[in-house]
């Protein structure tokens, strides 16, 4: 969480801030929190699209930079990491939410998180191969 709140608020490269003793205080850099950092900056873009379609009447700029990141969290491992179970990202990342913003947000990045789930269930499902193929 640290390290992509310094990489949205300063920029720079993910190894500057993974550097930085204020954002990562571990002697290592754990492999899964690095990979999870570089597909979010990779796709940052597509993954905002995903929340801005799913968030009725909230310009992104108006979401709390906090949630906005705790959202692409989660997405970044429901796209990117099959080993990672959805409803486990969405109710992590409700877990965050309680400890890092606001009373609603948890509320608020649900919602959001379970609709983001169904398109790309949606997508999978129409994208997958059927069974007469």
């Amino acid at each position: 969480m640290r390290a992509s709140y310094a990489l949205e608020m300063r920029g720079g490269d993910l190894d500057e801030i993974l550097s930085d003793p204020l954002v990562n205080y571990a002697e290592s850099r754990p492999p899964f929190g690095v990979k999870l950092l570089t597909e979010i900056m990779q796709n940052k873009e597509k993954i905002d699209d995903l929340i801005q379609l799913r968030a009725d009447r909230w310009d992104l700029h108006r979401i709390a930079l906090i949630d906005m990141l705790i959202m692409r969290m989660s997405i970044a491992e429901m796209i990117y990491f099959d080993d990672v179970p959805d409803r486990v990202s969405i109710n992590e990342a409700i877990e965050i939410a309680k400890s890092f913003s606001t009373e609603r947000s948890g509320r608020f990045i649900n919602g959001i998180l379970d609709a983001v789930k169904k398109d790309l269930d949606r997508h999978k499902s129409k994208s997958a191969p059927s069974k007469q193929e």
